[in-house]
């Protein structure tokens, strides 16, 4: 993330501003939401990330460039990590007795070396 003028770029680029400074703009913590869901077995939650970079721009989670959505139990519940509308979108396909976690990360690769992770949870029944 780069933050020069105003402008967050979601590459990894070096830009400079008009005055010849360059400032970095990295996402510095991540959330997701909704934080809890109760959802019928054979129904979908869908599931957004979005954070505040370092310089307070706004990210919000675009899947051809930013998180990985995971959750604990890929038996009962399975994730989407497409492009598209479908995007961290989990579906119950059993009951999962409990709460499960389903997590959006950024890697470090993608946030100038730090990785941030956001949970929230998911009841399948």
């Amino acid at each position: 993330w780069v933050r020069t003028v105003g402008l967050c770029s979601l590459l990894p680029l070096l830009l400079t501003g008009c005055d010849g400074t360059t400032t970095f703009c990295f996402v510095s913590t991540l959330g997701a939401s909704p934080q809890s869901a109760i959802v019928v077995v054979g129904s979908s939650q869908k599931f957004v990330a979005s954070g505040t970079t370092t310089l307070a721009c706004t990210f919000q989670s675009d899947p051809a460039t930013s998180v990985v959505w995971s959750v604990s139990d890929s038996v009962n519940v399975s994730i989407s990590n497409s492009p598209g509308a479908s995007f961290g979108t989990a579906t119950c396909l059993g009951a999962t007795g409990g709460p499960v976690s389903v997590t959006a990360t950024l890697g470090a690769e993608k946030n100038g070396g730090k990785q941030v992770a956001a949970t929230s949870t998911l009841t399948c029944e």
